[in-house]
């Protein structure tokens, strides 16, 4: 038959699988269970399919029937879970083992239920991972820091065919782990990572672990996205050598990183980081960053971010500023959200000359700008010198900011075409706009925001941003007289268009009767 011979090919059986997997439906699962036991044909390419992603360990665990239900007693109650009652016959094991080397990606968050042990025991009927085929290992407690006891479970999970590892665990800092000066179970575990997994490309850890050193993320050769900016300890592990050791590896392309320990000597005197687009700063000084930006090598770094929790002096912004104004070819998108303390209380309210060096920045299509404790005053003038700065822009966000009117939301219009997003945390419309100067306009801008104590007439407001914004979906924090009559508005323009479709219709049909 000649649906036979297609399903006989490989490719087309994958697609078939495939569409069933991602068709939506609630039982896809199973339904390739089925088909792969109705079908020869199918047979093996769905169980490729059914097992290739996986949401827990469990589904592989129950192909054991050591694998059991045990009370355990507790201090206070006794406690059900499951453990590995009795050893694993070859039978059952070769069973686990041929369901296992179909997983190529585990989304773990372990079930309380399960004793960790279970992990370490079946760990000892192999000499390699216990998913040997894995790529993409992805494992979450969030109820718990990252320990040596969390590092021993995932153990016999790391593979050489591993190419992305994501630890989240609990960014609330334990206190008790204060104490602890080392942890060897912790440190074994990131010693041994590189060794298991030479071939990694992408490592994020994220949360809260005990002071442990970070120079084995030196030891992964074909790292190309790595994501160390988050980690919560009682005191940042990077230095200076580490950091020189990273800038060398040449596929290296996006970066998250805490300078907080570093100081200027660790970040000066040369030159990395040869192919690096994306760099996002979690925590450190204005000037820290700023040499780390004047040592890089790349040339097409399209990415930034910083937010600190720690304030610095706007005085060290300037360096900063000039900094990012070397990568003004490529740079697409910027994020300042940070803190900055004034010099005296006269300078809290700045101008838009001060940041002069980010409006060279034309490529930007993301634009994020907040420093708490300073206002960036924006007259109307001075959005058009922003607007006209930034023509590609898709995505505007100016939290902390004065001056700026209704009116400047018509000149944001023209000059960004591309808009999608505006959000302005402060907008005054203290001033009745005349709707003789606002301007009818087709912008596509899908997202608007701002916040404002008083409107003095809603309907007035709704119909400039309507003239202006005619295709806005979603408001964020504007009132909601303002937001009630904008949809009204929207409303009838729709039923406007529904009678001109219906007169065209009309006429057509009595063109063709004459």
């Amino acid at each position: 038959m000649f649906h036979d011979r297609a399903l006989g090919v490989a490719e087309i059986c994958r697609e078939v699988c495939k569409h069933i997997k991602h068709s939506g439906h609630h039982r896809w699962r199973a339904d390739l269970a089925n088909l792969s036991r109705c079908y020869r044909l199918l047979s093996n390419t769905a169980l490729d399919v059914l097992w290739d992603e996986l949401d827990s360990i469990e589904p592989l665990l129950k192909l054991l029937p050591s694998y059991q239900e045990v009370q355990k007693p507790t201090r206070r109650r006794v406690q059900t879970i499951y453990t590995i009652v009795e050893p694993i016959d070859v039978v059952h094991w070769t069973v686990f083992d041929k369901y296992s080397r179909r997983i190529h990606k585990l989304r773990f968050k372990p079930p309380r239920h399960i004793d960790p042990v279970v992990y370490s025991t079946l760990h000892k009927y192999k000499d390699g991972s216990l998913l040997p085929s894995l790529r993409i290992l992805e494992w979450e407690r969030d109820d718990r820091p990252f320990t040596g006891d969390m590092a021993k479970e995932m153990l016999p999970f790391l593979s050489p065919s591993l190419r992305r590892i994501n630890i989240l665990t609990s960014c609330h800092p334990d206190h008790s782990l204060a104490e602890v000066i080392e942890d060897d179970d912790l440190h074994n575990f990131l010693g041994a990572l590189p060794r298991c997994s030479p071939s990694l490309e992408n490592l994020n850890l994220i949360g809260h672990m005990p002071q442990v050193p970070l120079d084995f993320v030196t030891e992964f050769k074909a790292i190309t996205s790595l994501h160390i900016g988050n980690i919560i300890m009682g005191e940042c592990q990077l230095t200076g050598p580490i950091l020189q050791e990273l800038s060398t590896r040449p596929l290296l392309s996006h970066l998250t990183l805490d300078v907080t320990s570093l100081r200027v000597d660790d970040v000066s005197g040369w030159k990395g980081f040869p192919a690096l687009r994306s760099l996002e700063i979690t925590d450190g000084r204005f000037i820290i960053v700023s040499c780390l930006l004047d040592s890089l090598s790349t040339t097409t770094l399209s990415s930034f971010s910083m937010s600190t929790s720690k304030p610095g002096f706007w005085d060290d912004c300037g360096p900063l500023f000039e900094s990012l104004a070397r990568f003004a070819p490529s740079l697409r998108s910027l994020t300042l959200a940070t803190e900055a303390t004034p010099s005296s209380d006269i300078n809290k309210n700045i101008p838009i000359s001060l940041i002069t060096p980010l409006l060279s920045l034309s490529a930007l299509t993301h634009f994020h700008f907040s420093f708490q404790h300073i206002t960036l005053r924006l007259m109307d003038a001075d959005t058009r010198t922003l607007a006209s700065s930034y023509p590609s822009l898709i995505s505007l966000y100016l939290l902390h900011t004065t001056g700026l009117t209704v009116h400047s939301l018509p000149t944001l219009a023209r000059h960004c075409p591309h808009l999608s997003r505006i959000y302005i945390d402060t907008l005054n419309v203290y001033e009745r706009p005349t709707l003789q100067d606002v301007p009818v306009l087709q912008h596509g801008l899908k997202e608007l925001g701002f916040r404002c104590s008083f409107v003095r007439n809603a309907f007035v407001l709704a119909r400039v941003l309507d003239r202006v914004f005619p295709s806005l979906g979603e408001l964020r924090e504007v009132p909601k007289e303002v937001r009630d009559f904008i949809l009204e508005f929207q409303a009838i323009r729709e039923e406007e268009r529904e009678r001109e479709k219906q007169s065209l219709v009309h006429l057509s049909g009595v063109v063709k009767v004459l």
